[in-house]
């Protein structure tokens, strides 16, 4: 290997955990119990609807006896008069939500989270702005359900790139209805960095697979055009490039036309080099320059990075001391 560092990228713990929003959620929940089963509704425009299944399953719900909550929320979405209630479409998102979150199987997970989805996008339906702040509350709680697990699934090789895709593209859409757009290209960038380390991780066990090269290519350069200043992907990116010009030799790999592994070999360069403009005091940027300028027998420039490289150990050391 010429590059001493693999890959730079995010760690496990940049996985979001939206514990707050999860408590605010159950917090409003509770208060929605409490006020309807003193005999008040939620809603002034139905103080004369009664809403005893719904009651009764926020009831079994707060005593975690999920399959009687089911039945009785279920009972009041067919009531004639509770389906047409905005807490009865609350309830039973809350109650999905709260098995989605006790469920260990996957599928069975992912059923009762898009339950309690349709839900609360029920619920917003009824464009009750006190009540709105609540479903936005358990929606935005849902939707980083969705980020985490699309994050978990990219990360995981062996795992269908779509599948990861879908979860990420769920996740986008109820952050936008909910109005976190200020969140979404955050969010972009951090699941196309784990994508695109995926994909370096791959080209690691297949060398030789054009395919994988390209999809990492198609996430790095994306990711750097969201953000231009972000030096760790530019380096991922020539670690792909590298990977192409240079160990696609030495596997003996016949997916590349000479040309193209020539073409490569300059973008590796030429990467590291914007890296290194962007990044000066970057060690791996300027390690990886010098490796490479040594497999080109360019002796120049590789005596001119091993004075780079050793001033930059020595400013560290002092600035360490």
């Amino acid at each position: 290997m010429l590059f001493k560092k693999e890959m730079v990228g995010i760690s496990g713990n940049r996985i979001f955990h939206f514990i707050s929003a999860m408590q605010l959620v159950n917090m409003a929940f509770l208060l929605f119990f409490q006020i309807a089963v003193n005999g008040q509704s939620i809603m002034s425009v139905s103080d004369s609807v009664p809403q005893k299944f719904a009651v009764k399953a926020a009831r079994l719900c707060q005593e975690k006896r999920f399959d009687e909550a089911v039945v009785a929320i279920e009972q009041a979405i067919q009531d004639e008069n509770e389906s047409h209630e905005m807490y009865s479409w609350y309830t039973r998102g809350f109650i999905y939500k709260e098995i989605f979150k006790s469920e260990k199987s996957l599928d069975q997970r992912n059923i009762n989270r898009e339950l309690a989805v349709e839900s609360f996008l029920k619920a917003r339906s009824f464009n009750d702005q006190t009540s709105n702040s609540n479903n936005d509350a358990a929606l935005k709680y849902l939707a980083t359900s969705y980020l985490n697990d699309a994050l978990i699934v990219v990360s995981d090789v062996d795992s269908d790139i779509n599948d990861a895709e879908k979860l990420f593209v769920r996740s986008m859409d109820l952050m936008s209805l909910i109005g976190l757009k200020e969140s979404i290209e955050q969010e972009r960038l951090r699941f196309l960095h784990a994508k695109g380390q995926r994909f370096l991780q791959s080209m690691k066990f297949e060398p030789c697979d054009s395919e994988i090269a390209l999809e990492a290519e198609e996430a790095l350069l994306e990711s750097i055009r969201i953000d231009s200043s972000d030096c760790n992907q530019r380096y991922n990116l020539a670690v792909v490039y590298h990977r192409i010009g240079f160990e696609s030799v030495s596997s003996n790999c016949n997916g590349w036309s000479s040309q193209e592994i020539s073409q490569y070999q300059s973008l590796t360069l030429t990467t590291l080099l914007d890296a290194e403009n962007r990044c000066d005091q970057n060690m791996e940027i300027k390690s990886a320059l010098l490796n490479v300028f040594r497999f080109l027998h360019d002796e120049k420039n590789v005596a001119l990075y091993e004075h780079k490289v050793n001033a930059l150990i020595i400013q560290n050391q002092k600035n360490h001391k």
